[in-house]
């Protein structure tokens, strides 16, 4: 509340007000009724009011500053272009999820989204009748499987509009005892895949200036447990697409 600009810049404008001499009335009728209740009105003054005035307008422009800051964060994830009302239609937006377990938490917040799930694993619950959800397997470890199953998206159900980066393994190996297959099942499924499905599904996004990119990243990424390390190197290169990518095309939440 304090770096709220609404409230202090105007205590401020009117603190300035009361530190001017033609004030003066204003100020003995408001020490005369704060003396009706026995309290002491040697800070209603003229002093007193320039120094409020001065801390009530550096939190104005403190938190005017904050919400400059909040509002330029907005139009740069919204890649600088004004959203209209009606623009985000859940109904006809085309969702992409790797891995199953952000899926059923969307179909809660709009059980009529459509929804395309990409998962080596078979989906281990029944989607509600009447839900457009789509399942592909697919090994994500694979750079061919990847670029078939976004083929096969693209033409039987459409364009994304939204991609969920959500798929991970963790095979919870040191660096000396993981395996080649390990380390490269790995990295492979947690960090190329990733880059490879921003590859087939941006463009479109970008062409028609509507789409969100979100990727599910880890704590390890910024402080790495010895056990996961491969893990942790994989969610690091995750965060790092996301900082370097283009402002506006790129969301990474850490969870």
């Amino acid at each position: 509340m304090v770096l709220n600009e609404h409230l202090t810049l105007p205590v401020a404008a009117a603190a300035t007000y009361f530190s001017f001499e033609a004030s003066g009335s204003y100020l003995a009728n408001i020490a005369a009724v704060v003396s009706r209740f026995g309290l002491d009105a040697s800070f209603v003054s003229r002093a007193a009011a320039r120094r409020a005035g001065r801390v009530a307008l550096g939190l104005g422009a403190a938190g005017f500053l904050f919400s400059l800051n909040e509002w330029l964060n907005k139009w740069c994830a919204n890649n600088w272009t004004p959203t209209k009302r009606g623009e985000w239609d859940w109904d006809r937006e085309i969702v992409v999820v790797t891995g199953t377990s952000v899926v059923q938490k969307l179909l809660d917040r709009n059980p009529r989204t459509t929804i395309v799930v990409i998962d080596f694993a078979p989906l281990s619950w029944t989607p509600p009748a009447g839900s457009k959800v789509h399942y592909y397997q697919a090994d994500l470890s694979d750079s061919n499987v990847v670029r078939n199953v976004c083929e096969k998206v693209r033409v039987e159900v459409g364009h994304p509009t939204v991609f969920i980066n959500n798929a991970g393994i963790v095979r919870g190996f040191t660096v000396m005892e993981g395996s080649y297959a390990d380390v490269e099942l790995t990295i492979k499924t947690n960090l190329l895949a990733p880059f490879l499905l921003v590859k087939e599904f941006l463009p479109d996004m970008v062409k028609h200036n509507h789409g969100h990119i979100v990727s599910v990243c880890s704590m390890s990424s910024v402080v790495a447990p010895p056990g996961i390390v491969d893990y942790a190197a994989t969610k690091n290169g995750i965060l790092s697409l996301h900082e370097v990518g283009s402002c506006g095309l790129f969301t990474s939440q850490l969870s």
